[in-house]
């Protein structure tokens, strides 16, 4: 039995795993059966009899079992994705064995030595992703990948599949030594320019989706801010109303006590506590704020959500308007969402506190259906959109690390407490 093989199959899984789930942040599948087919898909390329890497048939049932392994083992991976990691780390292959045989030489044939270099690697490769991951948690940073579309990963992959595909041609048809290891080490800087290619790639549509969002984001604070100058005129109006008819309403209401008519009085009261509550207006020091809590709190209203805003904003605050825009928006949108699904009791209660001079403490408070899952201190969606969700928690931690803040979860079974330190 081809020991090594196996030894060097667990490791590239193990290497995945730390990938996937650790730096990446996808947990393992929820759902059984696909888990178990998950298992069964990865058990089987680890324990694949060895043969001829330069079979072509064997190396491309190798990968197709790994890529069903990792597609089932993890929830909401994309295929591009998995196609794109197994690529990339085939492409960083053939750059060390470029590596490796100019400065050992070996042998094609001598699949020991081959072995136990291949392990080395992939042993080297999952150091890596543990030191990435533990630095990743250690910064509450968020890898954002879903923001990319799953056809660019697929471009991409195709792209690093030439220099692996080239390997396979060299390795079958060339004969001799010098020639093989020339091609070796050309696929190997044909690997190296490739990989680079397809970072840049990513890397630069990624920041464009996060240039739009951050466009958009900022076109709605000039909206909410706007919302709310005509919210507070609108509200402004109806106070000076309330006002002018205090007397009647005075008038009306000793008349109603002085027939005894307890129960037109009692109706009348309660519409007129309505009308003030509705002419009510938060105000917390900031307009950004004031414009965000009166949307949710007028949303609320007509939900049924009870909605309570405590505490103000110091002044001057170093935050940026848009940041705290970003922060707020996303945040307390998710805790009021979060409460209109509940089918009992429906709050959000929100509570701002200052700490030092500029530092502020953000409570918020709302209601849930059902107690939600926390894995690695963020909140895992139970939306069936999983790919698209969750992008607003990412904007709203990258806007909080500029300041060195931080955001904290607390989960309890009907209620979740969200904590932001900024």
């Amino acid at each position: 039995m081809d020991y090594l093989g196996i030894v060097l199959r667990l490791f590239y899984i193990a290497g995945d795993i730390a990938l996937f789930h650790g730096l990446l942040g996808y947990r393992f599948q929820g759902k059984k059966g696909l888990m178990a087919i998950g298992v069964v898909c990865g058990a089987i390329y680890v324990v694949l009899p060895a043969t001829n890497i330069f079979f072509m048939w064997i190396f491309w049932l190798y990968y197709l079992f790994l890529f069903l392994g990792d597609k089932f083992l993890f929830e909401g991976v994309a295929g591009g994705l998995v196609v794109f990691v197994i690529a990339a780390r085939n492409a960083l292959g053939n750059l060390m064995d470029g590596i490796f045989v100019v400065f050992l030489l070996y042998k094609r044939d001598d699949i020991t030595t081959w072995n136990v270099y291949a392990i080395g690697l992939n042993v080297f490769f999952l150091i890596c992703m543990l030191l990435l991951t533990w630095w990743r948690r250690r910064r509450g940073l968020e890898i954002g990948l879903n923001q990319i579309k799953p056809v660019y990963f697929w471009i991409c992959s195709f792209m690093l599949l030439v220099p692996t595909i080239s390997s396979l041609i060299w390795g079958g048809l060339i004969n001799e030594e010098q020639i093989y290891v020339r091609g070796v080490v050309e696929d190997g800087l044909l690997s190296l320019a490739i990989i680079g290619l397809a970072i840049a790639f990513l890397c630069l549509n990624l920041r464009g989706k996060q240039l739009k969002r951050e466009q958009i984001l900022n076109l709605q604070c000039i909206k909410e801010q706007t919302e709310q100058y005509k919210a507070l005129h609108e509200k402004q109006q109806a106070l000076r109303t309330f006002r002018h008819d205090l007397n009647g309403h005075i008038i009306a209401m000793r008349k109603l006590a002085d027939e005894g008519n307890l129960t037109e009085l009692r109706s009348y009261l309660e519409d007129w506590v309505t009308l003030k509550e509705e002419s009510a207006y938060i105000s917390t020091n900031h307009v950004i704020g004031d414009a965000i809590f009166n949307h949710y709190d007028s949303e609320s209203r007509k939900n049924q959500i009870n909605f309570q805003v405590k505490g103000g904003f110091p002044e001057p605050m170093k935050i940026s308007e848009t940041d705290l825009c970003i922060i707020l928006t996303n945040l307390v949108g998710n805790a009021y969402e979060a409460a209109a699904l509940c089918d009992k009791e429906r709050y959000v209660r929100i509570e701002i506190a200052q700490l030092g001079e500029e530092s502020i403490h953000i409570t918020i408070v709302n209601s849930v259906k059902e107690k939600p899952v926390l894995l690695e201190g963020r909140m895992e969606t139970t939306k069936e959109d999983r790919d698209s969700h969750g992008l607003g928690i990412v904007s709203a931690k990258k806007a909080l690390g500029k300041y060195g803040g931080e955001l904290i979860y607390e989960v309890e079974e009907e209620r979740v407490v969200t904590n932001i330190l900024v």
